[in-house]
């Protein structure tokens, strides 16, 4: 990457090279530029005896120039000239990167908007992050009310085992919920809250999902790789952990709203059942009722009572 920077420099920047070419060509000893693997770009000199000087950018030596006296400031003026391409280009990638966060959000917001479904939301949140965040794993996590216990609802990828426990406290992410406030640990096995278990975590970001002053759950990425997040990382997490409270909640009502509904469905099938077996008990006793009580039937019962009397009296 450096390398084409000096490239840039001497083939793209014609102000500089046509300034460099008239010092050489003015200049009293040969001079020299070539690069860190000794392609060269300006001169056509090779004197070990010169001077040599070297073109730095962002602390790493990119280029050599060789020659008299002027090889100094040309090696400044293209250290210079270095330094400002390399902040124009972090300029680029910065603008690059915020519009690709503006771009998933915008994404993530129209997903969230047509999902009511808890696990699918959970999907959506990690599948967009893990595309601007460095991470082998990832997670959702939602408190359980009754047991205090931070419940896992999707798990992606490596590094967060299948059946963690994340407790509210003594452990990262119970602190992370319990303060509202989103944490980077970098070397997660120096940090005294790490609970030592089946994962290979060695960097983590944490950031909490909010709802009226109140942590509901969480977004967990993880890398099993040593990765330096950034501020730049934690704000990105918590602008998208903001916008997915919301769509969360909406799930989470919307399943409970489902679970009462079938729950008022099995009540009522029982209910109808019951009433079936009532109805059918009530018909059975109607009938009897009828039969019991039809003419025949007590000639019936009289004919009986009268062949009981004879048995009786014999």
């Amino acid at each position: 990457m450096t390398q084409v920077k000096l490239k840039r420099i001497l083939t793209k920047k014609k102000e500089a090279a046509s300034i460099l070419e008239d010092v050489i060509n003015v200049a009293h000893t040969p001079i020299t530029v070539r690069d860190v693997n000794g392609q060269l770009f300006l001169g056509d000199h090779s004197d070990e005896s010169l001077n040599k000087h070297a073109i730095l950018c962002e602390g790493e030596i990119i280029g050599w120039v060789t020659g008299g006296a002027e090889a100094s400031w040309i090696a400044t003026l293209l250290s210079y000239l270095s330094a400002r391409e390399a902040e124009k280009e972090a300029l680029l990638d910065e603008v690059l990167n915020l519009y690709r966060q503006i771009n998933m959000l915008y994404n993530l917001s129209e997903n969230l908007a047509s999902s009511l479904e808890l696990v699918a939301v959970a999907k959506q949140i990690l599948n967009q992050v893990s595309k601007l965040i460095k991470v082998t794993g990832s997670a959702v996590t939602l408190l359980n009310d009754q047991t205090g216990v931070h419940e896992p609802v999707v798990i992606f990828g490596r590094g967060i085992p299948k059946d963690v426990i994340l407790k509210p406290t003594h452990s990262i992410v119970g602190e992370v919920a319990s303060s509202g406030i989103a944490e980077i640990i970098n070397d997660v096995r120096s940090d005294k809250r790490y609970i030592m278990g089946k994962d290979t975590i060695k960097s983590l970001i944490c950031a909490p999902l909010m709802s009226k002053n109140r942590a509901i759950g969480s977004i967990i990425l993880v890398s099993e790789v040593p990765v330096v997040y950034t501020a730049g990382d934690l704000n990105l997490l918590n602008t998208l952990a903001s916008q997915a409270t919301p769509a969360i909640e909406n799930a989470i009502l919307h399943e409970k709203m489902i679970r009462e509904a079938q729950e008022r469905e099995e009540r009522l099938r029982k209910q109808i059942q019951e009433l079936s077996i009532e109805l059918n008990e009530a018909r059975q006793r109607e009938k009897v009722a009828e039969i019991t009580e039809s003419e025949y039937f007590q000639r019936l019962r009289d004919q009986a009572d009268h062949l009981r009397d004879i048995i009786g009296t014999g």
